[in-house]
């Protein structure tokens, strides 16, 4: 089960990786630039301690022009990336640049930098995302085997496996530290979760997983700690068994001294570094009972970025996806509190209610200095946790029933649907621009700009994994039983008697 969830979601996270322009991810060349800073020593920049300034590093030529790359075609629809300039011809000196996140923590940027060292020009830039993907797709597997193992009636590990949204893929094919977040938030909520199951197997194993992707976690953002917690919480609350209240198991241990070293560490590089400097944004001096009420105002925006708002911001997706993804969330959740009763419907409860209101809380302090900063991704590992929360829910359930496992194909194939629409939207976006007078037939015809490979290619082989990975969830799902003939036999009795009135027995 790991190795296909894998193998699956490498493929996917690696064709948006060719499918996305060159540093057409939020805040890509900021964080590419760090990368190659790191792995040449330079952990951090130049500060000259104001708020709002970058930093400087000394990088090679080819990743200190990435800044100028998008400017052409960032927060413009209906350009295409064909206006960027190429980075080919630049060298390997030596130069100044500067980035937004350079006095982040380097434990990701000292991983996919290294390409860097062995390559240039686009090579290298491809090489730092398709390491990202490789990461994010280990992580996001991760979950996937432990559901496998956790539950014999399957559907948990198929929601768990298709809660991984549009966005969750395209930020883990970019080089931003964000998308291994999401990832590692998910396998810690999940080897959390197993390692508090008291009839788990192999606890020494979910506690070891837990440790690693807590350590990591706790190393990759200012706010990525935050989420640590609340998975740790959630987890615990959802599945503590009192039981081990008394007596934990020794690997439980083990798994919260490896993740406790990474908040540490976490902690101690935010103080020596103050990874917060560098935020840029505009200062507004609305009071925070205004901040508030926008932030709450803003909630459904922020929904619509869990699916997927691509680029800078500028590439929306089809309505289709998010009216797909927005039925499929809801479903889930109100299945979930139907389902679930005491400590867990407050657990679930709960961390709906920490999604809306954290990033008010978190918007409140920042807005005087920065303005309003928040983007929904920030957020999106506790809402693909959630996601996940919900679908274990229904471990209770077979759902083997003809109707039943009908509805269950039309969901699987609606979000493969979906996905896949959406990722030819936004290449589209990118190969012809959506606007006004840009129709189809320029993006089938004579499309501005293409990925490796072209247009073609890219998006047959995104549908062919699609397919692939839909298909086989529905495989997966548990089979209806078969009656053998006596049983058949013994229930139209029982529904002849049942209808004559007399069902004594």
């Amino acid at each position: 089960m790991f190795a296909f969830a894998f193998v699956c979601f490498l493929a996917l996270s690696s064709l948006w990786a060719l499918a996305s322009p060159l540093m057409s991810a939020p805040d890509e060349p900021s964080h590419a630039i760090k990368a190659a800073a790191v792995v040449r020593g330079e952990w951090l920049g130049q500060n000259s301690e104001v708020q709002g300034q970058a930093l400087r590093v000394k990088v090679p030529e080819y990743i200190a022009a990435l800044n100028s790359v998008p400017s052409c075609f960032a927060f413009k629809a209906d350009r295409s990336a064909a206006c960027a300039p190429s980075i080919s011809k630049l060298g390997n000196n030596l130069v100044s640049a500067t980035t937004t996140a350079g006095n982040y923590n380097p434990l990701y940027y000292a991983v996919v930098g290294l390409p860097t060292l062995v390559t240039s020009g686009q090579k290298a830039i491809y090489g730092m995302r398709l390491l990202t993907a490789l990461w994010c797709a280990l992580f996001f597997a991760v979950p996937v085997a432990f559901a496998h193992k956790l539950w014999p009636r399957r559907l948990p590990t198929v929601v768990t496996a298709l809660a991984i949204t549009p966005m969750c893929f395209f930020l883990a094919g970019s080089v931003n530290p964000n998308a291994v977040e999401i990832a590692t938030t998910i396998a810690a909520f999940v080897a959390a979760f197993a390692m508090f199951d008291a009839s788990f197997n192999r606890p020494a194993l979910a506690a070891s997983v837990f440790g690693v992707s807590g350590l990591i976690l706790a190393n990759l953002r200012p706010l990525s700690i935050v989420w640590l917690a609340i998975a740790l919480v959630g987890a615990a609350l959802l599945q503590w068994r009192r039981g081990l209240l008394k007596r934990p198991p020794r690997a439980i241990w083990v798994g919260l001294a490896l993740a406790g070293a990474g908040v540490v560490l976490g902690l101690a590089w935010q103080m020596v570094s103050n990874s917060f400097q560098s935020l840029g944004g505009s200062a507004v001096k609305d009071t925070p009972e205004q901040v508030v009420s926008v932030m709450l105002e803003r909630t459904f925006d922020y929904a619509r970025q869990y699916v997927g708002v691509m680029g800078w911001l500028d590439a929306s997706l089809p309505t289709v996806t998010y009216v797909v993804w927005d039925a499929v969330a809801m479903g889930l959740l109100v299945g979930c509190l139907a389902l679930w009763r005491g400590r867990r419907r407050i657990g679930i409860v709960l961390l709906s209610a920490v999604i809306l209101l954290l990033p008010v809380v978190f918007q409140i302090p920042a807005a005087p200095e920065l303005g309003y900063i928040w983007q929904g991704r920030y957020i999106l590992p506790l809402v693909v946790v959630l996601l996940v929360a919900c679908g274990f829910s229904f471990e209770g359930l077979d759902f083997q029933s003809r109707p039943a496992r009908t509805l269950l194909k039309l969901t699987v194939f609606c979000l493969g649907f979906a996905n896949f629409y959406g990722f030819v939207w936004v290449l589209r976006r990118y190969a012809t621009g959506i606007g006004n007078g840009i129709f189809w037939d320029e993006f089938f015809g004579s499309p501005k700009w293409q990925p490796p490979g072209g247009l073609a290619l890219i998006a047959l082989l995104y549908c062919a994994i699609t397919v692939w990975g839909s298909l086989a969830c529905i495989r997966y799902l548990p089979r209806r039983r078969l009656i053998d003939a006596e049983d058949e036999q013994l229930e139209s009795e029982r529904r002849f008697r049942i209808a004559a009135g007399d069902d004594r027995g």
